[in-house]
């Protein structure tokens, strides 16, 4: 019997299990499965770019194959060629394949109009920062995504999409640095390429301003009497201030200074007594 006529061969269809992403035949898998069709025992090969890169028999007419090495990153285009006992051959139509097996990298940075320095308050400052990817993910995990620094501080929102994100802070209630990290795997491409970590970015500086008043008393003195001066201290920062203050009274009995530490919030106050008559 003479047989002259080419086998059937379906399209190579590519593996649920190797499809990464959405089923777009783009893949992070460089050595991806391909299922397909064909006349029933005849011999498959799976050819990517022209190459062969497997064969098997497609017995009852179906046939699988696993690509025999890795694929390099970019697009390829892979055909099915099915060969019967008598040697007709004949060849799919091709189908388009992308591999990505690159990671999405993850910068963070200070929103273009976010200072490089603010001013704490009873109100807490909200910091504003940049999040950018060099591929488009689609989102970020907001537990993967931390503040860091020594002003405290929590994320308040994750906003944008992309590549570019932008993450606000708030909470903060004491001076120092702040900035944000995220960790790796807190996005992920088309791909399902996981994004690269990020180490802190740049950071804003949140600083107090203290403020005091100082009070003397009483105005009049006699000699022998004492004076007590009294501190009262200020802050911008939500923290209490703490630290050490120093008194100086200078008169005609010379200069004497007292250390008093602040602690609690409360007002220092230093006595000075037994003092002899005169202008101070």
């Amino acid at each position: 019997t003479l047989d002259t006529t080419p086998p059937a061969v379906g399209p190579p269809v590519l593996d649920p299990a190797s499809d990464s992403g959405a089923a777009d035949r783009l893949t992070r898998d460089s050595t991806p499965t391909y299922t397909g069709t064909a006349e029933p025992d005849t011999t498959v090969e799976l050819l990517v770019d022209g190459s062969v890169y497997g064969s098997t028999t497609a017995l009852g007419g179906r046939w699988s194959i696993t690509v025999s090495a890795p694929l390099g990153d970019g697009a390829h285009t892979v055909t099915a060629r099915a060969a019967d006992a008598t040697g007709n051959v004949s060849e799919s139509a091709p189908v388009a394949l992308t591999i990505d097996t690159t990671p999405p990298t993850v910068a963070v940075s200070r929103a273009p109009a976010q200072p490089a320095t603010v001013l704490g308050g009873d109100a807490s400052p909200r910091l504003v920062f940049a999040v950018t990817t060099t591929e488009v993910v689609g989102g970020l995990d907001p537990a993967a995504v931390r503040v860091v620094g020594t002003a405290g501080g929590s994320v308040l929102t994750i906003a944008g999409g992309g590549t570019a994100f932008t993450v606000t802070v708030g909470g903060i209630t004491r001076p120092g640095s702040v900035s944000v990290v995220v960790d790796a795997a807190a996005g992920a491409d088309a791909a399902a390429n996981p994004t690269t970590a990020a180490p802190p970015g740049e950071a804003v500086a949140v600083e107090s301003l203290t403020t005091s008043v100082l009070a003397v008393g009483p105005a009049r003195l006699r000699s022998g009497d004492e004076v007590t001066a009294t501190l009262a201290v200020g802050s911008t920062a939500t923290a209490q201030v703490a630290g050490t203050v120093t008194f100086t009274l200078t008169g005609p009995g010379g200069t004497t200074t007292l250390s008093v530490a602040v602690t609690g919030g409360a007002a220092p106050a230093a006595t000075f007594p037994n003092l002899p008559a005169g202008d101070y």
